[in-house]
């Protein structure tokens, strides 16, 4: 789940391409990102970017209060199951 989530966190900023298929393509990016000072640069301002793309959404506020509003509902009924 938590490489799911981060992929889709590195294509909301524009980086997929640092999306590891396998370890070796990791190893290989990690290398590429430290050894080529110009790449890290282009990626930091990417990142700098897109970050509000990122960080500024509604889309996840909007759905732990949902989780929770269904929570408090089945816990009002009796009920133990969420």
């Amino acid at each position: 789940m938590r490489g799911r989530q981060t992929a889709a966190m590195l294509r909301i900023l524009g980086i997929g391409e640092l999306i590891a298929a396998n370890t070796d393509q990791y190893l290989g990016l990690a290398q590429k990102v430290a050894s080529e000072p110009a790449y890290r640069r282009e990626l930091a301002l990417r990142i700098r970017t897109r970050l509000p793309d990122l960080v500024d959404r509604s889309e996840p506020i909007d759905a732990l209060a949902g989780a929770l509003e269904r929570v408090a509902t089945q816990q009002a009924r009796g009920g133990r199951d969420v």
